[in-house]
């Protein structure tokens, strides 16, 4: 009993915690964009837009996530693909904090998005992974 109660209190000192900070509107990026569509789109520089969303899991099941998200949210990346997905839940916790943001907001898309994801784990007991996303409000007013 000893040896386990040992045992579990090493392995309590043993954890992951990584912090990603992704910053879009800034730097030497060539954005490259075909479209025959174009939008006037008003952004309001004088308030921020900010949503969050986080995502739980105990031995690999999600026990606590968003139910709702905004589609197409993948800026930045392209996230995991068909079984890798199933370990990656960063792409739909970051399109839950997108939705979260825009909720209630009167915006159509956040303009210069600014992603934090956070992940913390403890081996293949817990995960959790929290996103926070902050951006300028934007309202499409003409597509043509």
């Amino acid at each position: 009993m000893k040896n386990l109660m040992m045992a579990l209190f090493c392995l309590s000192f043993i954890s992951c915690s990584t912090t990603v900070n992704k910053n879009f509107d800034s730097g030497n990026v060539a954005i490259s964009i075909g479209s025959n569509l174009k939008a006037d789109i008003a952004v309001d520089m004088s308030k921020k837009l900010k949503g969050v969303a986080s995502k739980t899991k105990y031995f690999g099941i999600t026990t606590a996530s968003a139910s709702k998200f905004a589609d197409g949210v993948t800026y930045g990346s392209t996230g995991a693909q068909g079984f890798a997905s199933w370990f990656d839940s960063k792409e739909e916790v970051k399109s839950a904090a997108a939705y979260n943001a825009l909720n209630g907001s009167g915006a159509d898309i956040i303009v210069a998005p600014q992603y934090v994801i956070e992940e913390n784990s403890f081996l293949i007991f817990y995960s959790k992974t929290t996103v926070m996303v902050t951006g300028y409000p934007g309202v499409i007013k003409k597509i043509q």
